[in-house]
């Protein structure tokens, strides 16, 4: 079952969802027009869908040369993977295969009181907050006669 989402870095709504990892090519091909300007080796792959409805289908997508070399096992011929599909936008239609998304826990379900479900003031915090009340005391100072 496919979910959708914006992507972070393109703000573009994509689709993801299981797919069957069918092929690997071995040949590593690169992205050289990157907006951080580094250029980004890929494989070219597929993958087995299965549509709405059952029907099931073989699709094209790529997968980042940086992810096989770090995460081998899991990108075995036969595993389920995630395929991630533009959904709109100059790419649309066009996917991608990764690690599954991490989503995240629902404290709200985890049955702990409503304070302890909020969340806590970091240190990095508690001194943007105590420089915010310094600088605040400083300019009411400032304009007091």
């Amino acid at each position: 079952m496919f979910k959708t989402r914006i992507n972070d870095h393109t703000q573009e709504p994509e689709a993801y969802g299981p797919a069957i990892l069918k092929t690997i090519s071995m040949d590593t091909r690169m992205i050289t027009n990157t907006k951080d300007g580094k250029d980004k080796g890929y494989h070219v792959a597929t993958a087995e869908v299965t549509y709405v409805g059952g029907a099931k289908a073989i699709v094209g997508a790529s997968i980042w040369a940086k992810s096989l070399v770090s995460n081998p096992a899991f990108f075995t011929i036969g595993n389920t993977i995630e395929l991630v599909v533009q959904v709109e936008g100059e790419y649309k239609g066009w996917a991608k295969i990764g690690m599954p998304a991490l989503e995240k826990v629902d404290v709200s379900k985890l049955g702990l009181p409503i304070a302890a479900a909020q969340p806590a003031i970091v240190p990095a915090d508690a001194a943007a907050l105590a420089l915010a009340a310094q600088q605040a005391a400083a300019a009411a100072l400032a304009v007091a006669p």
